[in-house]
């Protein structure tokens, strides 16, 4: 499945096997969205500009617990994991905080996570040596690692942007996780996250403020990475920084992309969704 938020005040989930949609539309403004299954039901966290999260059963709108405040400001980013059966929501807050609660109960896990100095600006979930671990990026130039089922932080930060980090997103490559960062400083960075250090570099054109990537898997044992630029996804090896593939122009700017299963990519254009397939 994929979820998508739109201007028109909608949110929609879409049957990537057949390209139509898979429930009716729910209606609310949602500013950050994500989507965990556990149990064998599919749960969809809508986050309002004003921080207020909701839970819902995407295919009958039914809300899972009362809506609540996320207590961080404005959410800015959200990812979701299942540490040790437990689903919960990884959010990453305008007040430099991460927060994790249980998606079952809405209660929190933890306390929120402190380390960043910045706005906490992007966040994505792995396994990392059988454990759940949450990947963030910041206003402070900086990736942070956190163990989820401890709520602690997992070695030091990892550095060597020179600007705001914009995204982040994680695969596993040869068994190892690891992780791709943006920044406005326009690179692309590759963080191999066992041995916590950079692997790879690459370049990037797309505007400071836009400058997004996605992980879409591995080509040939290598990975490769999507990058939103204008009107155009450009492929990249994060390893090297050469062209993994041709470039995918579109004829309105690319507004979202988000990896899909079997190495394929959602992305959103105008008022479009569209899926590449690798070939």
């Amino acid at each position: 499945m994929a979820v998508t938020a739109a201007a028109d005040g909608t949110v929609r989930t879409w049957d990537l096997a057949t390209g139509r949609q898979a429930a009716a539309p729910l209606p609310a403004a949602a500013a950050v969205l994500a989507a965990v299954v556990t149990a064998g039901r599919t749960l969809l966290v809508r986050i309002a500009p004003d921080g207020t999260v909701r839970t819902a059963d995407p295919a009958t709108g039914e809300e899972v617990h009362r809506p609540y405040d996320s207590a961080q400001g404005r959410v800015l980013a959200a990812a979701t994991a299942v540490p040790d059966g437990r689903p919960v929501l990884v959010t990453a807050g305008s007040d430099r905080t991460v927060g994790v609660r249980d998606l079952t109960t809405g209660e929190p896990v933890f306390e929120p996570l402190t380390g960043h100095t910045g706005r906490v600006t992007a966040v994505a979930t792995t396994l990392l040596g059988g454990r759940a671990v949450a990947v963030t990026g910041s206003w402070d130039r900086t990736v942070r690692v956190w163990d989820l089922t401890t709520g602690r932080p997992v070695g030091g930060p990892l550095t060597g942007h020179t600007d705001w980090v914009t995204s982040v997103s994680t695969v596993v490559l040869d068994g190892t996780p690891v992780a791709a960062s943006t920044a406005r400083d326009g690179t692309l960075r590759l963080w191999d996250l066992a041995g916590m250090a950079e692997i790879g570099r690459a370049e990037i054109s797309a505007a400071p403020s836009a400058a997004t990537a996605v992980l879409v898997g591995t080509a040939g044992g290598r990975p490769v990475a999507a990058v939103r630029e204008e009107c155009a996804v450009r492929f990249l090896d994060p390893l090297t920084g050469r062209r993994a593939g041709a470039d995918r122009v579109l004829p309105e700017p690319v507004q979202a992309l988000a990896a899909a299963p079997d190495g394929r990519l959602a992305m959103a254009f105008g008022s479009h969704v569209a899926v590449l397939v690798p070939r």
